[in-house]
């Protein structure tokens, strides 16, 4: 497995249908969406999903129904009195049939021009969670309209260790489930990569309590603990494994893969489900791989990295430096928008296009003489208040541009609660404008 690919969830497919396997999503396109609740389809009703307060500003959540149906994807956000962020169906077309050919599921109403397809209309449709994730699927002829793999205190720590043994689906890897932690709070004995992985949960988690306030055991545990297992191998791929993934509810590592960065970035695939939620295809996947890498990077910074190890992804590990924030196109990422890469590979290109938001965080919090633009970074104790704001404004369809925006916007908020100053936004909308999103 090339450099390239790595920090990507391997496929593991079982307890998918054959139809749903075959099926080729296309890769979504950016387009203007961006609405307010009064051009919304006929029979919508917004609903509070969740109001939490981020830097001294408050962030209401809410979510489109048509008839009482969700629409997935259909979502706005208002930062403090803003007009809201989001992208909401405008149409809706038909009706959740009596002889559905799907009926397992949940259902919802599926609009392609909130994730950039072609179409101008919300459709009956069932949302099907797997073992690997997310399929919507049209309630009336059974076709595959989007899949979206999963990637995605006091704290308490179960590790495992399959010893490079291959797996043959997720219960041969579950930690607590088919195998027994080697290392817990109440202590155990592991190899480096156990030992290791053991801590970086341990400063993952302090970050995070401390700089949002947001418990990682509480929120992405699973039985009360966060859960990894290392040293795994997969089907159809090399052992030592190197690779390292999130599956919505533990972490596994191959071989060598247990440094900070990484299991912060996975971690953070676990922060993103419960927050933005960002739809892991196209753009929104992108901004998914994004978040990761900017809050892997923080972490680290957090515990010591300085120089260019700062935004470094996966130096130290067996693959070496995998990403670099500071200068994505060493890593053939682009690191601005115009220079964004189309393809249906990789779920629409999700680790390669992330580059564009790495690209800015590094602008943000250091600085540089980048795109026309002369930016003096506002550091990053600002910038991870910035981030993680914005981490709870985007929504689950949230592409580039809906990032820019929200970027901007959520400056403008935290310089309103003195978080930020006007100078930091100045400084901020240069870097949008730098990467070509704004």
């Amino acid at each position: 497995m090339s450099p390239a690919s790595s920090l990507r969830r391997p496929a593991l497919y079982a307890g998918l249908a054959a139809a749903l396997l075959a099926a080729v999503v296309l890769y979504p396109t950016a387009a203007d969406n961006f609405v307010s609740t009064q051009s919304v389809a006929a029979g919508t009703d917004m609903k509070d999903v969740r109001t939490v307060t981020v830097g001294g500003v408050t962030v209401k959540r809410t979510q489109q129904y048509i008839d009482g149906v969700p629409v997935y994807g259909g979502e706005l956000v208002t930062l403090g009195n803003t007009q809201p962020l989001g992208k909401v169906a405008k149409a809706s077309q038909g009706r959740f049939p009596a002889t559905a050919k799907v009926t397992s599921g949940k259902q919802v109403w599926f609009d392609p021009s909130l994730f950039g397809k072609p179409g101008a209309a919300a459709v009956p449709a069932y949302q099907m969670e797997t073992s690997e994730g997310t399929a919507i699927v049209d309630a009336a002829s059974g076709a595959v309209l989007l899949k979206a793999p999963k990637e995605k205190e006091a704290v308490n720590r179960a590790i495992c260790d399959l010893n490079n043994q291959t797996i043959q689906s997720e219960a041969d890897y579950a930690c607590g489930g088919a195998l027994e932690p080697v290392l817990t709070e109440e202590g155990g004995q592991g190899e480096a990569d156990a030992s290791a992985v053991f801590k970086f949960f341990g400063s993952t988690s302090e970050f995070y309590e401390k700089e949002a306030k947001f418990d990682l055991t509480q929120n992405i545990g699973a039985n009360g603990a966060l859960r990894g297992t290392v040293r795994i191998c997969v089907p159809d791929s090399e052992c030592p494994f190197a690779n390292a993934f999130w599956d919505g509810t533990q972490m596994a590592f191959g071989q060598g893969l247990s440094t900070i960065d990484i299991t912060a970035h996975e971690l953070t695939h676990g922060v993103t489900e419960h927050t933005s939620n960002l739809v892991y295809q196209g753009e929104s996947g992108a901004l998914n791989e994004a978040m990761s890498d900017i809050f892997g990077a923080f972490v680290n910074q957090a515990n010591g990295a300085t120089g260019a190890s700062k935004w470094a992804i996966g130096e130290g590990s067996a693959l070496g430096v995998i990403r670099d924030m500071a200068n994505p196109p060493a890593h053939q990422q682009p690191d601005t928008y115009s220079k964004f890469v189309q393809t249906t590979g990789d779920n629409g290109g999700v680790h390669t296009n992330s580059g564009i938001a790495n690209k800015l965080a590094f602008l943000v919090t250091d600085g540089e003489n980048f795109g026309g633009q002369d930016i003096k970074g506002i550091g990053s104790a600002k910038a991870i208040q910035l981030f993680w704001l914005v981490e709870n404004t985007l929504t689950s369809s949230s592409d580039y541009k809906a990032f820019g925006q929200t970027v901007n916007a959520a400056c403008k908020q935290l310089a309103g609660s003195g978080t930020l100053t006007e100078e930091d936004c100045t400084q901020v909308a240069n870097a949008t404008k730098a990467v070509e999103i704004a």
